[in-house]
């Protein structure tokens, strides 16, 4: 083939792609202005690309607003399924700081849920606005989170992507934790959608174990991912493979010392090292705070650690060595250049691996 005849189907593809995109445009935009199920009239759409469409709409018989999101025909067979799983999931949760879902259905062949629809944005950008957090205002979403995932591990679910934009702010500044679709329900075999040494997630905020193998991933892996994002939540660096980082790494200095060894802990490499499950770290975090925020947090819907339900047998470790309803008893000591160093080897050595399969690939 000539250069210009390289240029020339370069072109064409380009063409082809703008030409999708538009046709997806219109077809997103067509949904504006109707009502779904009877119900929900569509306001505006306010996020989405090839795989789905989110809307703003309204509650007709309450005026609530709700966010519509609907799956796309450019959606692959996977997605389609993880998007089956995240309703079901959903819709067995019910938790004050768990967004909500109220409807599922079909729009033109398209699968679509309706969700509570949060103003307030992601941590993160709450976070933007002002730089770090304040130690009360982080431990505060901390707990709300640590409380939204223990209801989700006493259902037998991992959710295996906390991060700072699966964590939203509500407009009463409370956490609502979102996104389970690369959640693991461990009670049956949809972990057909996950190949065994196969990553999901975001890496920034992910559990080592679960870098190698999502399968790996229990409810500490979740506690590790909510130690980074306390991290990011209360510095200006990114938790980068913090169980790299011994007791005296100069990382920790990026956090008020209250919080560091909370989230020192959550962080460590393996499993048993960490908090056991999401009450104990909750425990731990209440302590950080002063005595008039934790009075008004143990009052809030969900916020008392001592009323969250114990996590299934099934998301717990299965190392035998850390008790599942033990409290908080300070920390283990530091875990030693050995199991740390065994785990950067394997999770650095599986990067490696998959970068150089890629690139055998191409």
């Amino acid at each position: 083939m000539t250069k210009a005849g390289a240029r020339a189907d370069a072109e064409d593809a380009r063409a082809t792609g703008r030409g999708a995109r538009r046709m997806l445009m219109r077809m997103s935009d067509s949904l504006i202005g109707t009502v779904v199920a009877a119900r929900y009239r569509v306001e505006e759409r306010v996020a989405g690309g090839a795989s789905a469409w989110v809307y703003r709409a309204i509650d007709l018989p309450t005026g609530a607003m709700r966010a519509l999101k609907v799956l796309t025909e450019a959606a692959s067979p996977e997605l389609q399924a993880r998007f089956a799983d995240e309703m079901e999931l959903l819709r067995r949760l019910r938790h004050p700081y768990i967004v909500q879902v109220h409807a599922v259905g079909v729009i033109d062949d398209l699968p679509y849920m309706v969700m509570d629809f949060v103003e307030g944005g992601s941590v993160l950008a709450l976070r933007n606005e002002d730089g770090p957090l304040l130690l009360e205002d982080a431990a505060s979403l901390g707990v709300q989170v640590l409380s939204a995932l223990a209801e989700a591990h006493a259902n037998g679910i991992v959710h295996r992507d906390v991060k700072p934009g699966n964590v939203l702010v509500d407009d009463a500044g409370n956490a609502r934790l979102c996104d389970f679709g690369v959640a693991r329900y461990h009670a049956d075999a949809r972990t057909r959608l996950t190949a065994t040494g196969s990553s999901l997630g975001t890496l920034l905020y992910m559990a080592p174990e679960q870098r190698v193998d999502a399968h790996r991933a229990d409810l500490t892996s979740d506690l590790y991912s909510v130690g980074t994002l306390l991290y990011r939540l209360l510095s200006d660096a990114t938790p980068v493979d913090l169980f790299t980082a011994g007791r005296d790494d100069p990382r920790w200095e990026a956090l008020p010392e209250a919080a560091r060894d909370v989230v020192f802990r959550a962080t460590r490499a393996t499993p048993e090292e960490r908090w056991p499950n999401a009450r104990a770290m909750a425990e731990a975090l209440l302590y950080a705070l002063p005595t008039e925020s934790c009075t008004a947090l143990l009052a809030s819907p969900g916020g008392d650690p001592a009323a969250f339900r114990p996590p299934a047998a099934a998301v717990r470790p299965q190392t035998g060595s850390s008790p599942a309803d033990r409290p908080p008893d300070g920390l283990p000591e530091d875990a030693g250049s050995t199991s740390v160093a065994a785990w950067a080897a394997v999770v650095f050595g599986a990067a490696f691996a998959a970068g150089f399969v890629a690139w055998v690939s191409g």
